[in-house]
């Protein structure tokens, strides 16, 4: 569906999946993962004049699940504690979607790690999946 979406608004995507059939991990979890960094990647990548993409990378491999995306951004990014703020004017509504990304990958002794330099902004996720 998000996947839809980007191609509609004519935004360059790049997948690289590599994952078995089935993973033993609930759908709802992949959802709130990938739900909301794709949602957070289109919110930026459409403020970007120029070579609009997303870059998202799907690797199982030996237990392990790892995530990333990867796109351009405009503007400043706002920091506070070490959380990433949000730009929405509603701050009570939006603003939680790394910290509910954050929620699941705890419960599979994961880790993210988020980098934002030269306008790049990535997110890079390690699950441990049996």
């Amino acid at each position: 569906f998000k996947l839809q979406e980007v191609e509609q608004r004519g935004i360059k995507t790049n997948l690289d999946l590599k994952i078995p059939e089935k993973l033993e991990i609930p759908s709802f979890d992949i959802t709130v993962i990938l739900g909301n960094l794709l949602d957070n990647a289109i919110k930026a990548v459409n403020k970007v004049n120029e070579n609009p993409f997303i870059n998202l990378k799907i690797k199982y491999d030996k237990g392990r699940l790892i995530i990333e995306t990867v796109n351009p951004y405009t503007g400043e990014i706002r920091e506070e504690k070490g959380r990433i703020l949000t730009t929405h004017r509603d701050k009570e509504n939006h603003g939680i979607g790394l910290q509910s990304i954050k929620k699941v990958i705890q419960k599979y002794d994961g880790i993210m790690n988020i980098d934002h330099s030269d306008n790049i902004f990535s997110v890079s996720l390690l699950i441990y999946v049996d």
